[in-house]
C-alpha cells in the first residue's frame, strides 16, 4: 500500500514521538563514589557505613540510574584492598522495576559486606594518604556523572617524601606552608583541574587536643591544595553532619605548640 503524503508525514510523528519518549526514558545520569579508608589506626573513631554511601546514589530519585562503587584502604602496604562494584543504568521505560529494585538491593549489599568486613584489619605504622588520594581521584575523572570521594582519614602523610612525624617536614608545615603545598602539588601532576562534577569530603573525628591541631594544619594544607586544583573539598566529624568546627585556630594562625614525635 502506498502512503499518501499526509500518512508519511503522521508515520514519521509518531516514530519521533517514541524516540524523544524513549529518549526520557533513558536514564543517563551516573554517580560514583569512592571510599578510601585509612586502617593505619585501631582506633578512629569514625568508619564508613553501607548507609552514609548507599544515601550518595539518591536511589528513591534515580531508579534507573548507573551507580559505581570502589573501595581502597591506606596502610604500610604497597598493595592494599581495593574492590569496585558497578550498577548498569536501565531505560525506565523498557525496564522492570521490580527487577530493577533486586539489582539495587544486590548491590547495596555487596556495598555492606565490601565495609564491613575491612573492620578492624589491624596497626600499621606507616602510610602514604595523598598518593592514593590522587590516585583515586584520577580514576573518579575517567567516569563520566557525578563523583564523590569520601576520605576516612586524619590525613597524617607518614611517607619518604613528607613525614609529619618527621621534625623538619613539621617545622616546613608550620613555617614555609607554600613550599610544602608545592611539594604536595608536584605530586598530583595527573589530577584534571577544575572538575566541578568531583567533591571530595574528608571524614575525621580527632580524640585529643593534639590530634585536633595536627589534623588543624593537615586541613589547612590540603584547603589549599585543592584550592589550587580547583576542585571542591570539604572536612566533616561524620559524613552526614555539619562541616566540622576546630577547636583551636592553628590552621588561621600558624601559632602550634606541637611537636613531632
Amino acid at each position: 500500500m502506498k502512503l499518501n503524503d499526509d500518512q508519511v508525514f503522521r508515520l514519521l510523528a509518531l516514530i519521533l514521538a517514541i524516540l524523544v519518549l524513549m529518549g526520557y526514558g533513558c536514564t543517563r545520569s551516573e554517580t560514583s563514589v569512592t571510599v578510601i579508608e585509612d586502617v593505619t589506626e585501631l582506633d578512629f573513631l569514625v568508619h564508613p557505613h553501607p548507609d552514609d554511601v548507599i544515601d550518595i546514589y539518591g536511589f528513591n530519585e534515580n531508579l534507573f540510574a548507573s551507580a559505581r562503587f570502589r573501595y581502597s584502604s591506606i596502610s604500610s602496604l604497597n598493595h592494599n584492598a581495593e574492590f569496585e562494584l558497578y550498577l548498569e543504568g536501565k531505560h525506565n521505560l523498557l525496564s522492570n522495576e521490580l527487577e530493577r529494585r533486586d539489582d539495587i538491593k544486590d548491590f547495596e549489599n555487596s556495598i555492606d559486606k565490601i565495609l564491613f568486613s575491612q573492620n578492624g584489619n589491624g596497626y600499621h605504622k606507616y602510610s602514604s594518604i595523598w598518593k592514593p588520594i590522587v590516585r583515586e581521584i584520577v580514576k573518579l575523572q575517567k567516569y563520566a556523572g557525578e563523583k564523590h570521594l569520601l576520605v576516612y582519614s586524619d590525613l597524617q602523610e607518614n611517607s619518604k617524601w613528607f613525614s609529619i612525624h618527621k621534625r623538619d617536614d613539621l617545622h616546613r608545615l608550620l613555617t614555609q606552608r607554600e613550599t610544602v603545598k608545592e611539594q604536595f602539588l608536584g605530586e598530583a601532576d595527573d589530577i584534571k583541574q577544575s572538575d566541578s562534577l568531583l567533591e571530595v569530603i574528608v571524614i575525621y573525628q580527632p580524640k585529643t587536643i593534639k590530634d585536633d591541631e595536627r589534623f588543624s594544619l593537615l586541613v589547612d594544607l590540603y584547603r589549599s591544595v585543592f584550592k589550587e586544583l580547583d576542585i571542591p573539598i570539604s572536612f566533616k566529624t561524620q559524613i552526614n553532619s555539619y562541616e566540622t568546627n576546630l577547636t583551636n585556630t592553628v590552621a588561621n594562625t600558624g601559632q602550634s605548640n606541637i611537636v613531632p614525635d
